[in-house]
């Protein structure tokens, strides 16, 4: 791998509507590609018609009592287009992956490689894909950086990074703000006083794009990276 590809994935975590759309919108204002994994029907996602924007499933196994069907058939009545999975909290097994494949899915991305270099997509079963993510914003107690630098975009492989759009929208900057404002978690009027300001999720993100844009980096949407690597193995 001699490029940089990266990919700005959403893990939506139940995140309501207004809390979303304006992520969403400073995506499209950049022209960026990117995926979101939802957890529920939200009337936003399922009404997208943007081609730059891909949602995939992020179904929550946690309590389900090995029943991992159900979670997956729900989503996929919310969201029959489709491609691909991230569980939450990575929740995974052969079984689920084998479920992913079952419902029609052609990729999942469950496996977190904080930082390593030069990663790429791997066949996980015949015709069906594992991407490996660079970044994940919810791992506050490791990155107290805020720094675009840091995660090294332009250097060559898969930069698969992972946000949440309530760590976007109220610029987390640690695990005490997050717990400080999670019981207004669906309450996006009560949230606006806890937007921290300062360094945090939500500048990085803009930071994130504005680099994108700045040197001119591909971006692809997950499903993208899966079709390239099925089609010529890259």
């Amino acid at each position: 791998m001699t490029e940089s590809r990266i990919v700005l994935s959403l893990d939506v975590d139940w995140a309501p509507d207004a809390i979303i759309e304006p992520v969403l919108a400073a995506m499209c204002d950049a022209g960026v590609k990117c995926t979101f994994f939802a957890t529920h029907a939200s009337p936003l996602l399922m009404g997208i018609q943007d081609p730059n924007v891909e949602v995939g499933l992020h179904p929550n196994f946690i309590g389900c009592n090995g029943d991992y069907d159900s979670p997956l058939r729900r989503l996929m009545e919310a969201y029959p287009k489709a491609r691909g999975g991230r569980s939450h909290a990575l929740y995974v097994s052969s079984h689920i992956l084998r479920l992913y494949e079952k419902h029609g899915l052609s990729y999942e991305s469950n496996n977190f490689m904080p930082m390593h270099q030069h990663l790429h997509p791997m066949m996980r079963f015949e015709r069906f894909v594992s991407i490996p993510f660079y970044w994940s914003d919810d791992r506050l107690e490791v990155y107290s950086w805020f720094d675009v630098d840091q995660l090294r975009l332009e250097e060559p492989g898969l930069k698969v990074l992972n946000f949440h759009p309530i760590h976007v929208f109220m610029n987390t900057a640690s695990e005490e703000h997050y717990l400080s404002y999670k019981q207004h978690y669906q309450e996006p009027d009560a949230l606006r006083e806890h937007i921290r300001t300062g360094a945090g999720v939500g500048t990085l993100f803009d930071a994130v794009l504005a680099r994108i844009r700045e040197r001119n980096l591909p971006t692809y949407t997950m499903a993208g990276i899966a079709d390239t690597f099925l089609e010529t193995g890259a």
